[in-house]
């Protein structure tokens, strides 16, 4: 009994022993794997690439298979994240096996691969975006350039226009206050402006007729009297006009432009905002 016990346990080792030697032959002889290796021996990587994919989706835990592929993908087919995948299977299939080290030298090597890849990859799309970029900003500088010499053409031909863009005068809300939006003009045209206000002003310091209340409450009308701007003090007061700069008020008075700290000082109200001054504010004009 003992005899026969210990025969059948001799003879299921030797069976498993012939079994296991024999299977990577078996695998090796399969079909499909020889198809693949035909193909790939013959230059058809796409067609060796499917026959070793349809053996891998039947059994994905072969150690062949997956060594077969990482090559293919690492050698053949320069995708070096597939090839990473199907060694580190093999590596972890049979971690004893003699090719080991030198799968995972592979593994290294197809990871810096991938890196360098996947960096030219993204130069390329960040390249391809800032071309989009500066197509869209030229695209936008010449439509910019026609609209302006179509404006320049119209105010030409017509004169100002009120109700384009950019040449509104009415006054928009800018923080706490209005702030004036002056036209867009060309130089002739405001030279003609500043010529029609010197004519106004000589006109009005000539020629102005008021009528004056004696101090006995009777109304009498005078001749003509000078123009004569009220005052506070050591002070003139002037009313700011639409387009009116400091520089120009400068010049009015001082006859020169280099006035405008003097202005700012006897005014600190407009301090920070003396580029967006209200239409209508009055200004204190020191005399000296």
């Amino acid at each position: 009994m003992r005899f026969s016990i210990s025969l059948s346990i001799a003879l299921f080792m030797a069976w498993a022993v012939v079994l296991t030697a024999c299977a990577p032959n078996d695998e090796a002889n399969n079909p499909k794997l020889k198809k693949a290796d035909e193909a790939l021996a013959d230059g058809q990587t796409e067609l060796a690439k499917n026959f070793y994919l349809d053996y891998f989706n039947e059994h994905p835990n072969s150690w062949l298979v997956n060594r077969k592929l990482g090559g293919l993908y690492y050698d053949k087919l320069d995708r070096p994240e597939y090839a990473i995948f199907h060694f580190e299977r093999c590596i972890v299939i049979d971690p004893r096996n003699e090719e080991c080290a030198q799968l995972q030298s592979w593994c290294q090597e197809a990871r810096r691969l991938n890196y360098e890849q996947l960096r030219r990859e993204f130069n390329a799309r960040d390249n391809a975006a800032k071309n989009e970029m500066e197509r869209e900003i030229l695209k936008l500088k010449r439509t910019n350039t026609e609209l302006r010499m179509q404006l320049r053409s119209a105010r030409v031909t017509n004169g100002p226009m009120p109700n384009a863009p950019g040449l509104s005068t009415e006054p928009t809300v800018g923080g706490n206050e209005a702030v004036v939006n002056q036209p867009v003009l060309s130089e002739a045209e405001r030279r003609r402006q500043a010529r029609e206000r010197l004519k106004e002003r000589l006109a009005n310091q000539g020629t102005n007729v008021n009528s004056s209340t004696s101090t006995n409450g009777e109304t009498r009308t005078g001749g003509p009297v000078p123009f004569t701007t009220p005052t506070t003090g050591n002070y003139v007061m002037h009313e700011i006009q639409p387009g009116e700069t400091l520089s120009q008020i400068s010049r009015k008075y001082f006859r020169t432009g280099l006035k405008v700290d003097a202005i700012i000082n006897a005014n600190p109200q407009i301090r920070g905002r003396v580029n967006n001054l209200r239409v209508g504010t009055k200004l204190k004009i020191p005399q000296s």
